[in-house]
């Protein structure tokens, strides 16, 4: 049986116990759960751990999309499946074709390994998060058929709380952000459940005001995201440089790192470039 339904069954028998029960019940003869997914998000982390649910804030989307998908990249390499929950939009087969460039694995590897889904209202994203735990019992199922073996599951959702709380959503819902809040809570407590059973789950937030309501600049710290999260990492990006934040983790000190960047040419005339590298 999956671990999902190893959980309930033990559950059950804690019930009719009404106390412990040996935990021989599982059987772990199928299991292969010493996995940790490498990516060094600028040197505050070099791995991220199955079973905790990271937040990577920044001011600004690129280093964010990088980092997401160099990571399911490196998801694809190590056989965990990916499910992607994409309210931000911004899943780029382009990146993927980058990334995985000169490696060992093929885009085309990567791009079969994700299940994808774009949710335009909460409600639908609320539904999809709710039915996480199904689908992910399901691919455990045929992974057991195929492999004789599961493997945990990486599961992304970018900028959850920008379509949560929506400031167009006050105009029309008197009970702004009441029922939101309420919403939210309940599909980070699957999230929580998940993260319980082994899966990776990883969460990303834009918070440039330039790019929102203004109102909303510091919406990831009045949110119950920061709190739900093991691993809270936030970027700053400059001109010239790159600040990467760890702002929690489990067993790791906070701390920061300065990463300079390449300094882009611009081309000298608003219609005309002398190369390609006046814009990369």
């Amino acid at each position: 049986m999956a671990i999902t339904e190893q959980i309930q069954a033990v559950n059950r028998s804690l019930k009719k116990a009404n106390g412990f029960v040996s935990a021989s019940i599982l059987d772990t003869s199928y299991l292969n759960l010493s996995h940790t997914l490498h990516s060094h998000m600028g040197g505050v982390i070099d791995h991220f751990e199955a079973g905790t649910i990271t937040l990577i804030e920044s001011d600004q989307v690129s280093p964010i999309h990088t980092e997401l998908h160099t990571i399911m990249a490196k998801a694809t390499e190590i056989g965990w499946k990916i499910k992607f929950i994409d309210i931000a939009n911004c899943f780029n087969p382009h990146l993927i074709s980058a990334i995985t460039f000169n490696t060992g694995i093929s885009s085309h590897e990567v791009l079969k390994n994700v299940s994808l889904s774009r949710p335009f209202q909460i409600h639908q994203s609320t539904s999809i998060i709710k039915g996480l735990p199904e689908e992910i019992a399901k691919t455990e199922e045929e992974q057991i058929k195929q492999n004789g073996a599961v493997t945990p599951q990486l599961i992304i959702i970018t900028d959850i709380s920008a379509q949560f709380f929506d400031p167009a959503l006050a105009s029309e819902n008197k009970n702004f952000p009441v029922e939101q809040l309420e919403l939210l809570r309940h599909v980070l407590g699957v999230l929580q459940g998940l993260a319980t059973q082994g899966h990776l789950v990883v969460m990303t937030e834009n918070t440039n005001p330039k790019q929102k309501n203004e109102s909303n600049k510091h919406r990831v710290q009045k949110t119950p995201l920061a709190y739900a999260a093991n691993v809270h990492i936030r970027i700053k990006t400059s001109e010239w440089e790159r600040k990467i934040f760890l702002l929690n983790h489990p067993f790791l000190a906070p701390e920061h790192k300065l990463v300079e960047l390449k300094k882009i040419r611009r081309a000298k005339n608003d219609d005309k470039q002398s190369s390609l590298d006046d814009w990369y």
